[in-house]
């Protein structure tokens, strides 16, 4: 009997900790501040009813009412998110602080609905009527729905890529002009820190309608750069590959092997010629990226600035 009533013990004291779900120490720490917050305040709550009325403890009661309201909602819309993440986890097997684009996704639409939720209460517990609120609402949002409609559709295609696998936080990838580290995703644009530090917000309409190259999941992992040279320069192009071939690999272990570097011809114009270097690397991130590419840049300007001195000599010889 004893070991009995030990195992039931052991079992409730698991759920009070939430110990059968994979859920880091500082979620579980959050949870129970806000639990101990609703204590607390349904505990004043019901010490002032206590006291006679008077008009300060009146507003004071409706400030309790709507304060552990708000941490009841906010609770349960926390402890559901934290048992739907943890399922998550537990069936792919992750750590309890894994964290990737479905998780934040999860994130997101249990904040929106918990602002929602709280909204409508709100309006209830003022007296105004939800059904007229919401008309009304809608006729201004028709109104109003050219000036929102750039808002609307971001929002949308942040959730889109919230739940895709195409891209995911941590990902680095370029799009147009802009290459960084995807670290966060919300529902108007998506944030990427860059090589130098930089942080930049691109809108999630962009990042959907526009090509994206994704290094992270891609196998091969290759550096662009594009330049131009004038059109004097076009007979060079294979001396030019070759010295910058010979130098990049003796200077960076993860440019090697047979074809890793090459000049590819994209586009010939009546003056110059438009050229992408392509260095295949054997491991890829940011910093990598930034020193070949500027190690890169300037062997080609100072290869430029070579061949036009020898040009200039070679003319004023004749």
């Amino acid at each position: 009997m004893k070991k009995h009533v030990s195992t039931i013990f052991e079992k409730f004291k698991n759920i009070l900790i939430l110990e059968s779900f994979k859920i880091s120490y500082k979620r579980k720490l959050q949870i129970l501040f806000k639990i101990l917050i609703i204590f607390f305040l349904t505990f004043i709550k019901a010490r002032l009813d206590q006291l006679p009325i008077e008009f300060n403890k009146l507003i004071t009661i409706q400030m309790l009412d709507f304060l552990i309201l708000f941490f009841v909602v906010y609770l349960g819309f926390n402890i559901i998110r934290t048992i739907v993440v943890s399922i998550y986890r537990k069936k792919h097997k992750y750590d309890n602080d894994h964290y990737d684009n479905l998780i934040l996704g999860i994130d997101k639409v249990f904040k929106l609905l918990t602002l929602f939720v709280i909204f409508v209460v709100t309006l209830y517990k003022l007296g105004i009527d939800f059904n007229k609120f919401l008309t009304t609402f809608a006729l201004f949002a028709v109104g109003t729905a050219i000036i929102f409609k750039e808002i609307i559709t971001n929002l949308i295609y942040g959730i889109i890529i919230m739940f895709s696998n195409e891209i995911q936080l941590k990902d680095i990838i370029q799009i147009g002009e802009y290459k960084g580290k995807i670290i966060d995703i919300n529902f108007l644009n998506t944030e990427i820190k860059t090589g130098d530090g930089n942080i930049i917000f691109i809108p999630n309409t962009k990042i959907l309608n526009e090509e994206i190259i994704n290094y992270s999941k891609s196998k091969i992992k290759t550096i662009r750069n594009e330049f131009y040279l004038d059109f004097g320069f076009f007979g060079k192009i294979d001396k030019l590959e070759e010295e910058i071939s010979k130098e990049l690999e003796e200077q960076f272990k993860e440019v090697s092997g047979l074809d890793s570097v090459e000049l590819e011809i994209e586009e010939i114009r009546f003056n110059r010629v438009k050229i992408n270097l392509l260095i295949t690397v054997s491991r890829y991130t940011l910093s990598i990226d930034n020193k070949i590419s500027k190690f890169a840049s300037r062997f080609i300007l100072e290869f430029v600035n070579k061949h036009k001195r020898v040009s200039v000599i070679g003319n004023k010889n004749k």
